[in-house]
């Protein structure tokens, strides 16, 4: 599954495999906040959590998908040790 591959990737901060799994023109789109395009708006919303929370572990708990589409619930979690994260 291609979002698997995908959070493994991000957890291990890899980002060449994260840009690869990605289609051209996508985005991400965080719930009631923020849609992002990929690689770039995403990478730097990812790097800001990762000096927030160092330790930062990120887990796919569900996956809905309808051909080339597709939605993850997932959970970032670790301990906060740096600036506050603006999501705006």
């Amino acid at each position: 599954m291609v979002a698997q591959r995908y959070f493994e990737a991000l957890a291990a901060d890899d980002w060449d495999r994260v840009d690869s799994l990605w289609a051209d023109g996508a985005f991400v789109r965080v719930v009631g906040k923020l849609k992002l395009r990929v690689p770039d708006e995403w990478r730097a919303l990812i790097e800001r959590v990762r000096r927030s929370f160092p330790d930062a572990s990120f887990e796919l708990q569900r996956v809905s998908s309808d051909g080339e589409l597709a939605a993850a619930r997932w959970r970032i979690s670790g301990m906060f040790d740096g600036e506050p994260v603006s999501y705006t």
